[in-house]
């Protein structure tokens, strides 16, 4: 069973695959917009995204993120730092 991160809810797990149109669908996006939205992504970019996803949540439930999907500034910022530090490469960066 997948689930999908919602504003509150910073325990729920990302979706993987075509689950990217039940996030969209969290956020408000009518079905057609959440279509048009997914046909823009090539499977691997749904799963390269799905993976940075599954960290920040993870990021989120270490440090008491209560809305993932409103991460501050500063918040994205420690994130990535937090990931440079545990060894990822600027690339990998670039794509969180």
């Amino acid at each position: 069973m997948q689930t999908t991160a919602t504003p509150s809810d910073c325990n729920a797990r990302p979706p993987s695959g075509g689950g990217f149109g039940s996030a969209f669908a969290n956020r408000g996006l009518p079905q057609d917009v959440a279509d048009l939205l997914l046909a823009s992504l090539a499977p691997s970019t749904q799963k390269q995204y799905t993976s940075a996803i599954a960290q920040w949540i993870r990021y989120c439930e270490r440090r008491n993120i209560q809305v993932p999907t409103e991460g501050t500034p500063r918040e994205v910022l420690l994130f990535l730092a937090d990931l440079y530090n545990s060894g990822a490469s600027y690339g990998t960066l670039n794509t969180a």
